[in-house]
């Protein structure tokens, strides 16, 4: 890749922890802000590559039936993951970023 001979890529930072700063609870369900706050996702993705990052990690880190399961929100797996990618990729507009799965097993 191009970016990796130029230097290397940076990612962006933990969403979680952006999202408690933004005042979301700990108990709350990070993944399904997506839907229930796209406004605030997105921005959250501008700020970190306003910052710098040139990879945007989804907001899908536990985004699968059974961690949705537990907020009520197992039907909605696929709405989140697709809505989490597209969220990354409007935020990254046409800057040279990328969006990335994020999560345990999105690698």
């Amino acid at each position: 890749m191009d970016a990796l001979a130029a230097g290397g890529l940076v990612f962006d930072g933990a969403m979680g922890t952006a999202l408690y700063r933004r005042g979301f609870l700990y108990n709350s369900c990070l993944d399904g802000a997506s839907l229930s706050h796209p406004d605030v996702v997105r921005r959250v993705h501008e700020d970190y590559a306003a910052a710098g990052a040139n990879v945007l990690q989804t907001n899908t880190f536990g985004a699968n039936a059974y961690r949705l399961g537990v907020h009520g929100l197992r039907e909605k797996v696929r709405d989140i993951n697709r809505r989490g990618v597209e969220l990354a990729r409007a935020a990254a507009g046409r800057r040279p970023t990328w969006s990335a799965p994020s999560g345990p097993r999105a690698w």
